[in-house]
């Protein structure tokens, strides 16, 4: 467990200058994507004949087929934290002919603070998570959703979450296009956190959202947003949301950008309840095509 102590200096020493970069980075990253959406699509038949050969986007693949990729990157943070990482996805994803698609998504952050020259590492991102999700269509845009969750979060006294849920939303399904999903979710849980006083169990409900757009043959878009909030507990809650660009550089390697933000409504005292992370990396599909 990390020591509050250790990590409360890392904001005291950001500069002015630090700070207006950092909050021009959402900025810098709409502003990509939107440049890197208009020029994309300039491409020669050559270019396209090699594009056609692998699924950009391994979170909605074409119906009846199967994708997947991993993602390795860098990242920058801000918020409870000033700090240089990396990071590790990866994401699988089955389409039947009927629409259903099951979706697993694996995710981890490590980051380390070095204080003045001479002392230890100090380890300030700690996160790691496993998501299994479900969505059926039911009739026209009314579909059926679910997911299992295993998450842990080390600086904000998180060691477990483990949460079940489900619910009835809208989905947008255009092979080889969109895949899009929202709707309320509910569920119930388990966790084990340092700094909570209340139960382990977790009686809870929330909203999510997914968006997978392959918005040309070299070019996608891909967001997530998820709510909860456990009943028991009104500090008991946590807002994720993501947004991120892949444009495709090879075959089946493709460079991507994404920024994130979270917030835990139960943390230390001295420790922030929001993180953002922008992240640059590759990205490598394994299958799909």
């Amino acid at each position: 467990m990390i020591e509050p102590s250790a990590i409360a200096p890392i904001h005291e020493t950001e500069s002015m200058t630090e700070k207006s970069i950092r909050s021009a980075l959402p900025s810098l990253l709409i502003a990509a994507l939107v440049s890197g959406s208009m020029a994309l699509p300039i491409a020669s038949a050559a270019q396209e004949t090699l594009e056609s050969e692998s699924q950009l986007l391994a979170s909605a693949p074409a119906r009846g087929s199967s994708a997947a990729s991993l993602t390795f990157g860098m990242k920058i943070e801000d918020g409870r934290t000033e700090t240089r990482g990396y990071s590790a996805s990866g994401t699988w994803a089955r389409s039947s002919m009927s629409g259903t698609v099951i979706r697993l998504d694996g995710n981890m952050t490590r980051g380390e603070y070095r204080p003045p020259a001479g002392a230890s590492r100090i380890t300030v991102d700690d996160a790691q998570s496993l998501t299994l999700s479900l969505v059926h269509p039911l009739k026209g845009p009314i579909a059926l959703l679910g997911s299992g969750a295993w998450s842990r979060d080390v600086p904000v006294g998180l060691d477990r979450r483990l949460l079940v849920q489900g619910g009835i939303g809208f989905t947008v399904h255009r092979p080889n296009k969109v895949l899009w999903t929202v709707g309320p979710v509910f569920g119930f849980g388990n966790q084990d956190n340092a700094v909570s006083a209340g139960g382990d169990g977790i009686i809870n409900f929330g909203g999510r959202q997914t968006l997978a757009w392959t918005v040309t043959p070299t070019f996608g878009i891909e967001s997530s947003f998820s709510a909860y909030q456990n009943v028991d507990d009104s500090d008991d809650y946590s807002l994720d949301f993501s947004v991120s660009g892949t444009a495709r550089v090879a075959s089946r390697l493709g460079m991507k950008v994404s920024y994130s933000y979270t917030k835990e409504g139960i943390h230390p005292a001295a420790v922030g309840s929001t993180q953002t992370r922008l992240e640059f990396g590759a990205t490598i599909t394994l299958m799909g095509g």
